[in-house]
């Protein structure tokens, strides 16, 4: 198992199995100026050298990891007001946050953590700040990726045999585990919506992947990009509609941005001038969806894909504009409120919330 890592591309972070990974004037909101410009805040914990934001609720309150002078990972929370708090879990010799659906509007958050010996639990911090250790029954190992309001969760366990399961934990208490289909090696789940339907995806027996949506009532349908050799769910929200967002590849190597429809639909898309790829990493319930990629110079800018198709670009301020890091937004809420974060010309990395 590896951890979450700035990559040299878009990547999926540990325990995920990787496959190959190859901004933004947000469609305006009600009462928004259409030329106003967007203001960027830095975030940084005090004492990080790294600061990676992943998630952000509809308050505009957000959570990450930071990385402090001795490369040990530690979660944090930013509230609306600014107000930074830092955490562990009891033990932890690295503690990660989960995906885009990581923080639901009460502020609780869901992650994962190693412990001395390596192997890793899952964990809930509540709004007050207690943390809660999960351990999926006769698991191994246990992440855990999303949250929703009602407290509803999931995410993804690992047995004896190294094979990863999908689960859901119900509000009765019930943890639901499942796999994407027969013989698969990989399940997870990295989103929740309101109705306790989930987005995800799997990887079979021939180590492809596959996008997948389950019922609240736990019924699954894989799907696949047509013409991709993979299909990746990155780290999606799943809109009260159904919708998620991703990422697939096809046999030119080039990487693609998705949207899938509660129905079913499939509409494709890239970053402007066919980059060689395009990360699609959250949606909001207004299906405007945000990522990232590089352009023509190498760089790695951000993005945002209105509902009606329209794509608009955009960076930091401060972050270098000639790096493979770049600019990497992360999340976006229903304000179209952007979380993500960028490296300074320095090599620095510090995390941003961009405001419309």
């Amino acid at each position: 198992m590896t951890n979450k890592t700035l990559p040299m591309y878009p990547s999926r972070l540990a325990p995920r199995a990787a496959a190959l990974i190859l901004g933004l004037v947000l469609a305006a909101r009600s009462g928004t100026p259409a030329n106003a410009k967007p203001t960027y805040t830095t975030i940084d914990p005090p004492g990080s050298t790294n600061t990676q934001p992943y998630c952000i609720n509809a308050n505009g309150d957000i959570a990450g990891n930071y990385y402090d002078k001795k490369t040990i990972s530690h979660g944090f929370l930013r509230t609306v007001d600014g107000t930074i708090t830092v955490f562990d879990p009891p033990g932890s010799t690295n503690t990660q946050v989960g995906d885009s659906g990581c923080i639901n509007s009460q502020g609780t958050i869901v992650g994962y953590f190693a412990d001395a010996s390596g192997l890793f639990h899952g964990y809930i911090r509540a709004a007050d700040g207690t943390i809660t250790v999960i351990d999926v029954p006769k698991a191994l190992q246990t992440y855990i990726y999303a949250i929703n309001d009602k407290g509803v969760y999931g995410g993804i366990e690992y047995d004896s045999k190294g094979i990863g399961h999908g689960f859901v934990r119900r509000v009765n208490g019930k943890f639901d585990r499942f796999d994407g289909a027969q013989g698969a090696i990989y399940t997870v789940v990295v989103g929740i919506n309101k109705s306790s339907a989930f987005c995800g995806e799997y990887q079979d027996a021939s180590q492809r992947f596959h996008g997948l949506v389950g019922t609240a009532h736990g019924a699954i349908t894989g799907f696949d990009v047509a013409g991709s050799i993979f299909t990746y769910v990155t780290d999606s929200h799943l809109t009260r509609d159904g919708a998620c967002t991703g990422y697939y590849g096809t046999s030119d190597s080039f990487i693609h941005g998705f949207l899938r429809a509660g129905d079913g639909t499939i509409t494709t898309f890239d970053a402007p001038n066919n980059p060689l790829f395009t990360s699609a990493q959250d949606i909001n319930n207004s299906h405007a969806v945000t990522g990232y990629y590089h352009d023509d110079t190498g760089a790695m800018l951000g993005f945002v894909r209105d509902a009606g198709g329209k794509i608009t670009t955009f960076s930091d301020p401060q972050a270098n504009k000639r790096s493979l890091i770049g600019t990497q937004p992360w999340g976006i809420n229903d304000n179209g409120w952007i979380e993500g974060f960028y490296d300074d010309d320095a090599g620095n990395i510090h995390g941003f919330l961009r405001t419309p």
